[in-house]
């Protein structure tokens, strides 16, 4: 029973994403079932795409990115990042998504990256092949908005061959008036643009299909009006509009009013072109298609100055200036969030490569520490797969349940959800804590450590913190000694953080002092925050022991455990005492070998 559910399922998804190319607005109806059966069914996979199928029909039918873009985070929840099709489909998804909002350069390196990973997959669905010339089709069409005269004309030839192959003629008319779009535009060859979207006319008429005459009639209007050919010009304008009055789609509605403005403009009927510009920024604005939007304001600061109406031309212009800075200031946040990508990319391969170097160090102690570390590996084994993944799995399927029953939840479920996420979550972070413990003396790497790098590092690690708070730290003159960095690091940053976590003074303070004694150095961490009794400055160093305090503060009591931990394995001790003007000095006391230079 389950498998016919399933095949049944399959074909919904399958005839949703043709109502997608019709247009058709029944098509969610169909695809959000096929969602429903495939979570019924467990198949996550297909679950996924249904996802990307609700994007696609929010992006290309109703224009409403923001709910596309939702379903796009939802499926990113529930697909497998090494599934090729899959990632390549959402990066293509993605791309819709960012073009329609106007990002080009994040929509063509989406387009890019989903094309590379279609072409490497040796076995393609019918899904992945019908895909394809879309791809290559949408990847040239950006070319429009750019300074590259001839850019990426093989991709569209390649599109038109893949259709031609599909004997999708719908997708081959839209070639074939893309490249009329070409020659026009940009080779400024108007007979060749006039032909080929003549053309395309022809398919679209025997096709049959409103859409596809409409856009042929769109663009020959405006071409023949721009060869001074009046009268033909109207008569396919008024086609096209009487074309996309039956469809129902925003974008192409608007383009014919856009398109008769552009064509107006050209007879010097200027009153009349202001009136079509007007109709197609309202359907633009209304809809949020912004790429379009933007070049109105220019159009019709042309056709007031023609007119003489200069007020209402600066007007135009400044508008047009405007959409200009912020688009601008747009792609300059678009630079900065890749360039923010990059970073943590880089920071993730070097901390993988760390990790590699370590794990080949590890090996050289095998004998030495057979015992020890195959219980640290047992106890890594279950905190990390055995222990993580039921809490994984209760937090992955209470959100499904969550948002299958988005419409008909009480407010009392979705009370005990969240206890039940909330539970999984506090318990995901106290298994990671405990790892930590476990790991926090095993096979030091002894080098030579400077206390002054280490708390300026901490200091960047804090920024956010710091500023929150209105936290300073101040030091100097700290030692340079012979420790495992990791772990003075990790040893530091957890008592400055919590001199400033627990501290409610306007301006946490956390001071750093070392002296060198006869036979140790000592290292004082002193804060200003709300202290520790004295009843419980032996106990919070055991796991799982924290201080009762009138406020809730966060955490899972084994930070301070971490702490002694470490100093114990530098063979120092750790104490606590009260600071008299209010607040902690921490007092780390460790051999005076470990000194590599006087302080």
């Amino acid at each position: 029973m389950i498998y016919l559910q399933q095949k049944e399922a399959e074909q919904m998804l399958a005839d949703g994403r043709q109502m997608i190319t019709d247009k058709n607005r029944s098509a969610i109806h169909l695809i959000s079932d096929a969602y429903n059966q495939f979570l019924f069914n467990l198949d996550m996979k297909n679950a996924a795409f249904a996802l990307l199928a609700k994007a696609n029909y929010y992006a290309l039918v109703t224009h409403d990115t923001d709910a596309a873009i939702q379903q796009l985070n939802d499926c990113a929840e529930l697909m497998d990042e090494e599934d090729l099709s899959l990632s390549a489909h959402y990066l293509a998804s993605w791309g819709v998504v960012q073009h329609l909002k106007g990002n080009i350069t994040e929509a063509q390196k989406n387009y890019q990256s989903a094309i590379r990973k279609l072409e490497s997959i040796p076995a393609k669905t019918k899904f992945d092949i019908e895909r394809m010339p879309t791809l290559y089709y949408n990847h040239f069409i950006l070319f429009t908005y750019s300074e590259d005269l001839f850019g990426n004309i093989e991709h569209l030839n390649r599109a038109i061959e893949l259709y031609e192959l599909l004997d999708n003629k719908r997708g081959v008319i839209n070639c074939l008036t893309a490249l009329a779009n070409h020659q026009h535009n940009r080779l400024k060859e108007n007979d060749a643009a006039i032909e080929t979207v003549q053309k395309a006319y022809a398919m679209a008429v025997e096709l049959g299909d409103p859409s596809t005459i409409g856009s042929c009639c769109n663009n020959a209007g405006l071409y023949l009006a721009r060869t001074e050919k009046f009268e033909e010009s109207l008569k396919y304008l008024t086609e096209a509009k009487v074309m996309f009055a039956k469809v129902d789609n925003p974008y192409q509605n608007a383009s014919v009013y856009h398109q008769t403005g552009l064509a107006f403009l050209c007879m010097k009927r200027y009153e009349d072109a202001i009136e079509e510009f007007k109709v197609a920024e309202k359907i633009y604005g209304e809809n949020k298609i912004l790429t379009e939007l933007e070049k109105l304001p220019e159009l019709m600061a042309d056709a007031y100055s023609a007119l003489g109406d200069y007020e209402n031309a600066f007007d135009c212009e400044r508008r047009f200036r405007l959409s200009i800075a912020e688009k601008a200031n747009n792609e300059r946040l678009n630079i900065l969030a890749q360039a923010k990508n990059q970073f943590e990319t880089e920071i993730k391969e070097r901390e993988a490569k760390l990790l590699r170097e370590k794990n080949e160090e590890i090996k050289k102690y095998v004998l030495r520490l057979e015992n020890s570390n195959n219980e640290l590996k047992q106890f890594a084994h279950v905190a990390s797969h055995d222990l993580r993944e039921p809490l994984r799995m209760i937090n992955s399927y209470m959100k499904l349940l969550q948002k299958s029953m988005r419409e008909n939840i009480s407010e009392q479920q979705q009370e005990f959800i969240g206890f039940a996420l909330d539970g999984a979550q506090r318990m995901d972070k106290l298994i990671q804590d405990l790892l930590r413990l476990a790991k926090a003396d095993a096979n030091p790497r002894i080098e030579k450590v400077k206390l002054q790098n280490v708390v300026e590092e901490i200091k960047l690690n804090l920024d956010t913190l710091l500023t929150e708070k209105n936290a300073a730290i101040v030091f100097s003159d700290l030692p340079e000694i012979t420790a495992d960095l990791t772990q003075i690091l990790q040893l530091f940053q957890n008592l400055i953080t919590n001199g400033i976590k627990y501290n409610e003074n306007e301006q946490p303070l956390v001071k750093i002092k070392a002296f060198n004694r006869k036979e140790e150095i000592e290292i004082t961490v002193t804060d200003n925050g709300i202290g520790i009794p004295e009843n419980y400055r032996e106990k919070v160093f055991q796991i799982f022991q924290r201080v009762q305090t009138k406020k809730e503060y966060s955490g899972s009591g084994i930070g301070l455990t971490i702490c002694k931990k470490i100093v114990d394995g530098m063979s120092g001790k750790i104490s606590i005492s009260g600071n008299p003007s209010g607040g902690t000095i921490f007092k780390i006391c460790l051999p005076i070998n470990t000194v590599c230079q006087s302080v």
